[in-house]
């Protein structure tokens, strides 16, 4: 197992990056790419937080961009008894979160504290303990008895909120964690920053690594860099959600597996992936023999906010199961793989 990509994936999973306070990930990723920006390296921050580098001259651009933003909530309300209320952000289903530890981001440091179960033992007469609570009545105790108390913690409204995060590996081979949608995206363009800005003069081009925020809310920083960079290719980095787990049954999908190399996500919820960049793609991972899988998805990425750039766009994927599950897996060779076949890509498009 590749040991240096699975302990930087761990440094970027632990950190704390729900929709709209991405700015503990963008540090982590400034700490990762800063020894190696070249001297004339064009690096911004713009106003909605999505972090921009630009390396290298020419008239070919190419950009790459990987949301820093996991799915999480914030704090809606403190109540009198000192409990929270939680406002969602993004796709969380609720049935992940009851009888979990979450971790709050507040001035003070990270609080602790738990989303509880009732027992069955204190269950009422036609309650049914296989439904899922609605996030409206979820409440989170952090063993506080009053609002005082909590706030004296350091909570206050609209802190924002994450499943506390364990991360393991698996057969010595898979990685398993929440939060790799899409930290192992942001992974992807750091490693491929670190491979190409030495060896950008001699592509003649110029490539932009962007890492966005709020996607998972509307792909709404994506949308700010489709109005600011123009440029001739994007790829869009992300994860693509696997059919092969025990439970998912005979899916309408193209079967997607873990292992089975990156995905093509040729068409999901809300865009059609370039066939130009499909069949440059496909070539190199024939040249390098590296298997690449097709797909056609639910959701979506990016890349349909990207493609009003007017550029040649194709949202790329590494296949995860259980995705936006506590338990997201992937395996570490499909990210090598992408990482391989992406560098393989830049040389294609800059003729190299």
């Amino acid at each position: 197992m590749n040991t240096e990509l699975v302990n930087d994936l761990k440094e970027l999973v632990m950190a704390h990056g729900v929709s709209g306070y991405e700015d503990e990930v963008r540090e982590k990723i400034m700490k990762l790419i800063k020894p190696h920006l070249p001297d004339d390296a064009e690096v911004r921050t713009d106003n909605l937080g999505n972090l921009l580098v630009t390396v290298g001259r020419g008239e070919k651009h190419l950009a790459f961009v990987a949301h820093m933003d996991e799915i999480g909530m914030v704090v809606s309300r403190i109540e009198k008894g000192g409990t929270l209320r939680i406002k969602i952000l993004g796709g969380i289903d609720v049935r992940t979160l009851v009888a979990r530890i979450v971790r709050i981001k507040t001035d003070k440091g990270y609080v602790k504290g738990i989303i509880g179960l009732k027992p069955p033992h204190l269950m009422k007469p036609g309650e049914k303990a296989t439904e899922a609570l609605p996030a409206d009545q979820i409440k989170i105790d952090l063993g506080t008895r009053s609002k005082e108390e909590t706030e004296a913690l350091g909570v206050r409204m609209l802190q924002p909120i994450v499943l506390n995060k364990q991360y393991i590996t698996i057969q010595d081979k898979y990685v398993v964690t929440r939060a790799l949608d899409n930290r192992i995206g942001v992974l992807i363009n750091i490693k491929l920053l670190k491979r190409l800005a030495p060896k950008i003069s001699e592509l003649d081009m110029k490539i932009t690594f962007a890492w966005s925020v709020q996607e998972e809310i509307g792909l709404r920083g994506a949308s700010l860099i489709a109005n600011t960079i123009k440029s001739d290719y994007i790829i869009a980095l992300d994860t693509a959600s696997t059919t092969d787990a025990p439970d998912i049954g005979d899916a309408a999908f193209q079967p997607l597996m873990i292992g089975g190399g990156p995905v093509l996500r040729m068409v999901d919820a809300r865009a059609i992936a370039s066939p130009i960049m499909r069949k440059i793609m496909q070539d190199v991972g024939e040249k390098m023999g590296i298997p690449i899988q097709l797909a056609v998805a639910g959701g979506t990425t990016d890349a349909a906010a990207l493609q009003m750039a007017g550029a040649a766009v194709m949202p790329i994927g590494i296949p995860v199961r259980y995705t936006h599950a506590p338990v997201e897996m992937a395996d570490i060779e499909d990210i090598e793989r992408g990482i391989d076949l992406l560098e393989g890509v830049v040389k294609e498009i800059s003729g190299k």
